[in-house]
């Protein structure tokens, strides 16, 4: 197994706003493309995590009872 991280900063290149219309674009494209068989619309990555963070800092995490309360040793103070 491997992995390869590549960082780039745009300031260096055209620029971070040029870099933000380019994705935006991109994004555009993508979720404005042809819906594969068997799915609702085309998803961008992380999509559906920030959904799902959105989801849980309103309406908080669901726990096992049993959990909840062996957190609930932990609690500051």
């Amino acid at each position: 197994e491997g992995v390869f991280v590549q960082v780039i900063n745009p300031d260096y290149f055209s620029g971070t706003d040029f870099f933000k219309r380019e994705m935006d674009g991109l994004a555009a494209r993508s979720t404005g493309s042809r819906v594969p068989a068997g799915a609702d619309r085309v998803r961008l990555p992380g999509e559906r995590a920030l959904a799902s963070r959105a989801c849980c800092l309103i309406r908080g995490i669901d726990l096992p009872d049993d959990l909840a309360e062996l957190l609930a040793g932990f609690r500051a103070g």
